[in-house]
């Protein structure tokens, strides 16, 4: 079931009652407690309120830790920093790059949306795909501010210390090479994602608020390493590896954390659950 890269940049995202499951987990040592919670980074209005897990999680922690430096990831410096990237530079275009299939299913959704094509003929597919998304999620509604800046701002308020587990020039990196040597089936499987976006978005909080790690797995992991395995490993695995030895640190750490990531990054045998049960931690959803 094609439903592979919007599903997976909302979470780069219906309100549904919380069950007995939950997307928070709570990893121990002997001494040490560090809460871990999967997140989606975009909401609407009507997806409130939170899971009651999260702010139990957030009460028991001293210490918030984000995916990146949230303060500097929304500075007027970091859309510079972004954009940079965002356009062919060496005389290549879209209609150049992409396939006739790819190219013709771009034109028909830009026609539909009253989006002149050749405006957008020098942008790479990842920065159409960015501006396509904010497009229809603002005809949704969805402008709610995700679970992670929810918990940065209180955080902040609250004079709690935060901590990262990767710069935003790292998170920057990964955004940017989306779709690198899959243009083409980066755009339609993207395009009939967003064609589906009610749905998938729907699905997507459901599954996230009751913890349905399975069902999260089918719409942000699977597809993605089955169809795009060099996205799968730069996007998943490797900051999977490189946070899990951070999360290690902060359960030999007498206080109390309270991680907060992507609920990709949790899901599946690469994700830092699975990582951490590996290492021999005890690890167990949050109630």
């Amino acid at each position: 079931m094609k439903k592979t890269i919007i599903s997976l940049v909302l979470c780069l995202l219906m309100a549904a009652p919380a069950l007995c499951e939950t997307s928070v987990w709570i990893a121990q040592t002997d001494s040490s407690v560090t809460y871990i919670g999967g997140t989606i980074h975009f909401l609407r209005e009507t997806d409130l309120p939170l899971p009651p897990e999260f702010d139990k999680a957030y009460a028991e922690s001293e210490v918030l830790v984000f995916e990146t430096d949230l303060t500097q990831l929304n500075s007027p410096a970091f859309e510079p920093a972004l954009t940079a990237n965002a356009t062919y530079t060496d005389g290549r275009t879209l209609d150049s790059v992409l396939s006739n299939e790819a190219y013709i299913k771009l034109e028909e959704y830009c026609t539909e949306n009253s989006i002149p094509v050749a405006d957008i003929n020098q942008f790479k597919p990842w920065m159409i795909m960015m501006m396509f998304m904010g497009m229809e999620m603002q005809k949704r509604g969805i402008f709610q501010e995700g679970v992670d800046a929810f918990y940065y701002n209180k955080a902040m308020a609250d004079l709690k210390s935060v901590e990262k587990l990767e710069t935003v020039i790292e998170q920057i990196e990964v955004i940017t090479t989306m779709g690198d040597g899959n243009e083409s089936e980066f755009i339609i499987y993207s395009i009939d994602d967003l064609i589906k976006l009610d749905e998938l978005f729907d699905k997507l909080v459901a599954a996230w608020k009751t913890g349905d790690m399975e069902g999260l797995g089918d719409m942000f992991v699977n597809d993605v390493k089955r169809e795009f395995p060099k996205l799968y490993k730069s996007l998943f695995v490797d900051r999977n590896n490189k946070w899990v030895p951070k999360i290690e640190r902060f359960l030999a750490d007498p206080k109390t954390e309270f991680v907060l990531v992507g609920t990709g990054h949790l899901v599946g045998e690469d994700g830092v659950i699975t990582q951490l049960i590996k290492l021999g931690y005890k690890v167990e959803k949050f109630k």
